[in-house]
């Protein structure tokens, strides 16, 4: 989350490597979504769909639809989805993700996600909506703390969707929220971090 996908990849593949599914198929399941969503952020697809498809070979390990291993699976699905231009694929498992899911970080992700599905769209209104709906999650969870590497990430989306929308002044305000937020809650180097200081800059 921090931007460390190095240490973050040995760090999975080590739980990967200490458990099996037959000893707690959760935790690795989890390690393999970690994989995946490391591979993912480092655009390495092929290797995020590898890891994703070891995870479905455990489905019928979970009992339910609802199964947080699933969900957070059909997030990094949609995501991969939407790098290859499947946006109705990738819309359909955002969906299932905010329909199903509750308040938590996985559908904070698909709620992002749904937004750059519909930024790539060019359907500005409905990503400002979604960014909101974000948004509005990620501060529910952020509860006292006085930065949230979620919120950070959540007013990035939404600058994006009003910059789209001609909503220059607002989206300026959201790049600075962003820059805010992420600055004190993931490394210099992080890409989303670099992203808001350079939409903030030129906006």
């Amino acid at each position: 989350m921090i931007g460390r996908f190095a240490q973050a990849r040995s760090g999975y593949e080590l739980g990967r490597r200490l458990a099996s599914p037959s000893q707690n198929v959760s935790f690795y399941a989890f390690c393999l979504l970690g994989l995946a969503s490391v591979a993912e952020r480092s655009a390495d697809r092929v290797a995020a769909a590898r890891y994703l498809a070891e995870v479905m070979a455990l489905k019928s390990s979970f009992q339910s639809e609802d199964n947080p291993v699933l969900m957070r699976r059909a997030v990094i699905q949609g995501k991969l989805d939407l790098a290859d231009g499947k946006l109705d694929e990738a819309r359909r498992l955002f969906d299932s993700v905010l329909d199903r899911h509750g308040k938590n970080t996985v559908t904070i992700s698909a709620a992002l996600g749904k937004a750059e599905v519909e930024l790539v769209q060019s359907d500005a209104a409905a990503a400002v909506a979604t960014a909101r709906t974000a948004l509005g999650l990620a501060q529910s969870l952020q509860g006292t703390s006085e930065y949230s590497n979620n919120t950070g990430l959540s007013w990035l989306v939404l600058g994006r969707a009003l910059e789209a929308h001609g909503e220059q002044a607002q989206a300026h305000e959201a790049f600075q929220a962003a820059v805010n937020n992420l600055s004190n809650t993931v490394d210099e180097d992080h890409p989303e971090l670099l992203q808001a200081r350079k939409l903030l800059a030129s906006n």
